[in-house]
Parts: C-alpha cells; structure tokens; sequence
C-alpha cells in the first residue's frame, strides 16, 4: 500500500513540463518516389555539377531541395538518356542560364532521372527516463490521483505526452520511487511508490 506523506516545499515549483531527462529523438522514415525529375521544364541532370558529381550526389541535392531537412538523401535513382530536343538543368542551379543546362543531340549526350526515390524523415520517437510530474522535483507516479489501480498508468502516459503535442508510444512501470500524482498538489508526495522507468512519446510530421 502507498503512504502519503504531506510537506511544504520552500521552493517555486517549474510550472513548465520537466521533462530534462529528454534523451535524443529516433527518427523513422519513408520512402517517397519522384518520377521523371523535372525544373523550369527541363530534366534535372544527371550530374550536380558539368560532368562531375553525377549520380547520387545530384539525387542527394534533389532530394535535400525537395524535402528540405526531412531530407536524408536518395536510397536509389535511375538514369535516363536524353535525346533531342531534350534538355537539362543542373540541380539547384538557375536553368535560365545556358551553362547550367545540356541540349541533347540525337545521339544522346544529355543524362536525367527516370526516377529517384528519396528518404524523407515521416516523424520522431522521443524517450524520457524516469520523467518528473510537471512542477515538481519528483517523479511521475503512474496513477492520476491517490487510490487509483495500476490501470491508470496508461492514461497518465498519455497525458504526458500531449503536454508537448505528442502521441504515446511505449512506456515501462518503476517501482520505490517518490513520486506526484498528476491531479493532485505536488505536496502530497507517495514514497516508494511506483513511477516510470520511461515514457516514449511519438509525433508524426
């Protein structure tokens, strides 16, 4: 059974989420395919810079352009050989420039992409261990209010996550330690009780 034990906290309590034990975010991905790359009107070229950086470095500059810092390159691409009238532009570059474009010949001597597929980051997973109640310098207990079963534990995750805009992932139940109840004033402190050894929180993009 929890014992309450009732103090007086001579200091100002955060009023902001305590969530300081944040570790870094995972990131997970997804795949988006861009078909037959095109700017201004013409291919993107196959190579980033004149026949130099040709291939995944001119993708990974697509990708990075189109997706901005979701962007964690392109994962595969296919060439494609150009043939007049066709032209390209260099990637990025100003294609109202004639350096910066290819006129194919008949023969070809202009490359494209048919396709490049890039890896584009669809959200974070972000862990906090052992986090605190909100105001306070001890730990999340994992019911809401004094008496609650252990079948709170779930909703009391929850809530945490969506202080910060996040939906819940995962979490896992401690044991022996102090700890606040979400809806009751930090005074009221449960000792050896049971917390979170940690909450992971998910948010998609």
């Amino acid at each position: 059974m929890k014992t309450p034990m009732l103090f007086l906290s001579l200091m100002m309590a955060c009023l902001c989420l305590n969530q300081t034990a944040q570790a870094g975010a995972t990131y997970y991905y997804k795949d988006v395919t861009d078909t037959n790359p095109k700017t201004s009107g013409l291919w993107i070229d196959y190579c980033k810079s004149f026949a130099k950086n040709c291939g995944k470095p001119a993708a990974d500059e697509w990708c990075k352009i189109r997706h901005g810092s979701k962007s964690a390159g392109s994962i595969s691409f296919s060439q494609k050989t150009l043939k007049s009238p066709e032209r390209s532009c260099m990637v990025g570059k100003n294609c109202a420039q004639s350096a910066n474009t290819c006129i194919a010949t008949p023969a070809g001597g202009c490359g494209g992409f048919t396709k490049i597929v890039c890896r584009v980051k669809d959200g974070e997973v972000l862990l906090w261990s052992k986090p605190k109640k909100p105001g306070s310098s001890n730990y999340l207990d994992i019911c809401n209010k004094w008496g609650q079963g252990a079948a709170c534990q779930k909703d009391v995750a929850t809530r945490f996550c969506q202080a910060s805009n996040y939906t819940l992932d995962s979490f896992k139940v401690k044991g022996g330690l102090n700890t606040n109840f979400l809806d009751e004033p930090n005074y009221l402190v449960c000792q050896k009780c049971s917390g979170f050894e940690f909450i992971k929180c998910r948010k998609h993009y």
